[in-house]
């Protein structure tokens, strides 16, 4: 990704109508939005190849707000990051589609779910070093973000929707899966 966006930038760049922005920084923004492009069209392709565009746009909700506060697993290129990601994905909306839960296995998901995070630190990384202030509005905001997924939660009980019970609980659990493996990677559990 790095190498398209060099190339792009090099034949995109103009000092002079981009005088503002270096051109590391131009780079930069372009190998970013590849980087989102390329997460994004893998995401509709999922979506559309398991005919679960409602769904997968609820996971990706509910997963880019809880890792964003939370953290998580980074890994070290962006193709691994892209295939992981695909796979978890992919991986939660097959098991979603091929599998029933009956409703007390989402709640007991859900529940363990939400208070596994609410007793664990968001995760510290190399890449995203994390202050006491910073982790005190990361907290904040995880707490405010898990008041909207309960309150979706509970209209899905309400609604008697047993599928996106299971998904929110699958996606929260998940997160919290990739949070820990985050806090392995980065030595803070053994």
């Amino acid at each position: 990704m790095e190498k398209m966006a060099g190339v792009l930038a090099d034949r995109l760049y103009d000092e002079h109508k981009f005088p503002a922005v270096s051109y590391d920084a131009f780079q930069y923004v372009i190998e970013f939005a590849l980087e989102m492009a390329a997460g994004i069209f893998a995401s509709a392709v999922i979506a559309v190849l398991f005919d679960m565009k409602w769904e997968t746009a609820v996971f990706l909700m509910i997963f880019w707000i809880l890792r964003s506060y939370a953290g998580g697993i980074h890994l070290d290129a962006f193709w691994q990051c892209f295939l992981f990601s695909a796979a978890v994905m992919a991986g939660t909306v097959a098991l979603v589609k091929y599998l029933e839960m009956p409703m007390w296995g989402s709640h007991m998901m859900f529940l363990g779910g939400v208070l596994a995070f609410l007793v664990t630190e968001p995760v510290n990384d190399k890449n995203r070093h994390v202050d006491q202030e910073e982790d005190a509005y990361f907290r904040k905001k995880l707490c405010e973000s898990f008041l909207a997924i309960v309150a979706a939660y509970l209209f899905c009980l309400f609604t008697n929707n047993s599928r996106y019970m299971f998904l929110i609980a699958v996606t929260v659990v998940m997160v919290y899966v990739l949070m820990i493996l985050g806090k392995i990677k980065n030595g803070k559990i053994k």
